[in-house]
């Protein structure tokens, strides 16, 4: 049942009228007691809470309430509140509640719920976890929990229970001296059953198909398996106790490779989930330019393991894979460290033949190359390749500092050599299809710069999710700042300035150009206190455009950082996103380049600025 906090911290049980008191001592730890208090309860037969202040005399109170039954808490700034429950003021018109103990600092406050029936909501534990803070407390009988003396930080909360799916809510920043009080109630639903129906019930060579489900780690980019074993003779599977929530279903054949890989929502009384498999051979070639290639390539999809083979010294290979349709490629040359990723292809059977034919065309460019340090001797390190904005290879050298890089586009691209120590930077080469490109990098030590996040009014920014790049680093780079504000830039000495964007709930999004002192390792970055909202229009395509703004370049991308929230993202809206962002002039682009197609628009605080991005959406 869902209510505002407020009815479901003050409800009261009777329709009483008179007048009673309150009084104790006030207890603060290594503090004095405030000076001033007040009780904050909802009268008797009225809808609203109300807040009255009370007589503070010395360390001692007293407060006036209705002579109820009813609950109440006793607020005092910069101490978290206190809270009674249900205290019998109908039969006493005036209770002494002893010493009562205020905690200082911030505290989160909120409630569990359940629809199962007869679940005592007291045996759940309700746990606060940041980077380095963990604390739990147990909710009381009607699923009320306090989190007191809580550190500026961003936070999230876990409610657990026997037999019950955890209940998660991530992204709560706190900053001020204060209570935070969930807005909704963290709802803990009971486990459930998932039954699937695999048809054929069998793999293409004629083994049954296992299943294996695999739940997402909440607040992660990682999945652990649920449970794993065969389907019946019939393609039935089930598993029991399960956790509600988004879970992966792979079918696996006997090999281990996944011909199917579905997102399901596991709910409580959910229906048998079919899933039909259909088996498609395929023949195929790959060239390099004009020439076969003699590589270990896996076709893949997001539904999908595919296939990996290798192909013979013609270039050709044959597999068998999940279903027609348009799958990605990854190429790996035989006898080398390189790694492509190459345009997905469609694979579509022709009217009346068996098999699928595909071929794998390759660019003839080609890069021979050779890494040293700043005293010119050959050093091993990894090979980054980027062209037109987009890492498209890698390798890494031989012992001897040597590298070569093929199926390369023709025109402009940036190469960087990268250790854990040191990195060449981006250097610019142009790719020829006809010829070779020679080239030496040269590796220089890393620079890491300290920097702090910080507000225009001065409070440190903590938990913002942070991306810096610079031309010649070829791809951005994160980082997350700590509860003082703080994170590092690692770059090459090489690199004077970098584009950084930041965000964190409750502060406005910035993108701005920080330079970097040669002769000092801390720079500052300030937020703005104030902002105006961007709204982004792009229908059922969400779309994420380019922006220029106070002589950066980057992309409101970091708000997808942010892994998990409790409900949708706040910046999501429908059909498109709405951000809050520093005032100031912006421009929006399609693509990397300024050009005709972009727009410019002036974000005024406190108001909103709409971009119409439907058309980037629909043409991408």
């Amino acid at each position: 049942m869902l209510r505002t906090w407020i009815a479901l911290i003050l409800a009261f049980a009777t329709g009483s009228t008179r007048a009673a008191e309150i009084t104790g001592r006030i207890r603060i730890s290594g503090a004095p007691a405030p000076r001033s208090l007040s009780v904050r309860f909802t009268p008797p037969g009225a809808g609203e809470a109300v807040t009255r202040t009370c007589r503070v005399t010395a360390d001692r109170f007293t407060c006036e309430l209705p002579a109820a039954r009813i609950d109440f808490r006793l607020e005092a700034a910069g101490v978290a509140p206190f809270y009674v429950w249900e205290a019998d003021l109908a039969s006493n018109s005036t209770l002494d509640l002893g010493d009562v103990s205020l905690s200082s600092g911030a505290s989160i406050a909120g409630w569990i719920e359940t629809e199962t029936r007869g679940f005592d909501l007291r045996t759940a534990a309700v746990k606060l976890v940041a980077d380095a803070y963990r604390d739990s407390v147990k909710p009381n009988a009607r699923g009320f929990f306090q989190f007191k003396n809580v550190p500026a930080g961003t936070y999230s909360i876990v409610a657990e229970a026997e037999r019950a799916t955890p209940a998660r809510m991530s992204s709560l920043v706190v900053a001020k001296l204060r209570e935070y009080v969930l807005e909704t109630p963290l709802q803990l639903r009971p486990l459930a059953r998932v039954e699937l129906l695999v048809s054929p019930p069998v793999d293409p060579n004629g083994n049954p198909w296992t299943v294996r489900l695999e739940r997402f780690v909440p607040m992660s980019s990682v999945s652990s398996v649920v449970a794993s074993g065969p389907v019946s003779e019939r393609g039935e599977w089930t598993s029991g106790n399960v956790e509600a929530g988004s879970h992966y279903v792979r079918i696996l054949d006997k090999s281990g490779t996944a011909f199917e890989r579905h997102q399901i929502e596991v709910e409580p009384d959910m229906p048998v989930i079919p899933i039909a498999i259909l088996a498609v051979p395929v023949t195929g070639r790959v060239l390099v330019g004009d020439k076969p290639l003699r590589a270990k390539v896996r076709l893949w999809s997001l539904t999908s393991d595919g296939a990996r083979v290798e192909t013979d010294d013609d270039g050709n290979f044959e597999c068998i894979l999940a279903s027609e349709g348009k799958w990605n490629v990854d190429v790996k040359p035989v006898g080398s460290y390189q790694s492509l990723l190459v345009k997905p292809v469609l694979i579509r059977r022709r009217d009346g033949e068996e098999r699928a034919r595909v071929e794998i065309k390759l660019p003839g460019g080609r890069v021979l190359g050779k890494v040293v340090d700043e005293s010119g001797h050959p050093m091993k390190a990894g090979i980054r390749f980027t062209q037109a904005g987009v890492p498209s290879t890698d390798t890494r050298t031989n012992d001897d500092g040597e590298f070569e890089l093929i199926g390369l586009d023709e025109g402009s691209a940036l190469l960087e050599a990268v250790t854990k120590t040191a990195e060449s930077g981006g250097v610019n080469v142009m790719i020829d299809a006809d010829a070779a490109s020679e080239i030496t990098l040269t590796l220089r030590e890393l620079r890491k710069i300290t920097t702090v996040l910080t507000t225009t009014s001065g409070h440190p920014v903590a938990g913002a999710q942070i991306s810096y790049w610079n031309p010649l680093l070829g791809i951005p780079r994160p980082a997350v700042s700590g509860p003082n504000g703080r994170f590092t830039i690692v770059v090459p000495a090489t690199i004077d300035h970098v584009h950084l964007s930041a965000y964190a709930p409750g502060v406005p999004f910035t993108l701005t150009q920080v330079a970097l002192p040669r002769d000092d390792n801390s720079v500052s970055v300030t937020v703005s206190d104030i902002a105006g909202k961007l709204a982004i229009h792009s229908g059922e395509n969400l779309f994420w455009p380019i922006v220029h703004h106070q002589g950066a370049m980057g992309s409101f991308g970091v708000l997808r950082m942010l892994r998990e929230f409790a409900g949708p993202p706040p910046w999501l809206a429908p059909g498109g996103i709405v951000i809050d962002v520093e005032p100031g002039e912006y421009t929006l682009c399609p693509t990397l380049s300024i050009n005709d197609r972009c727009v410019t628009r002036t974000v005024v605080a406190g108001a909103t600025t709409v971009v119409d991005a439907t058309q980037w959406a629909e043409g991408r």
